[in-house]
């Protein structure tokens, strides 16, 4: 829709993504990227997402420029 009741708050989300990467601390993006898409589901009004996770500067031989993963997750019915 167009409605702007129908969005998320951007701000909220951008404060609840900044606070998990301030607090906790991960060894692989998969569960990194994993635990923001829980707790935004678990905290917004959203059905689905897609979290993508970059990393600049591997330590991997060649030309690489960074990794990245991504994730989609649904709230179960």
């Amino acid at each position: 829709s167009d409605r702007i009741g129908d969005t998320v708050n951007y701000p909220l989300l951008f404060q609840t993504v900044k606070k998990i990467m301030e607090d906790s601390s991960f060894n692989l993006m998969e569960r990194q990227a994993g635990e923001i898409a829980d707790q935004v589901l678990a905290g917004f009004p959203i059905e689905k997402i897609t979290v993508r996770c970059r990393k600049p500067r591997v330590p991997v031989k060649g030309f690489i420029d960074f990794a990245e993963i991504e994730i989609t997750r649904e709230k179960k019915a």
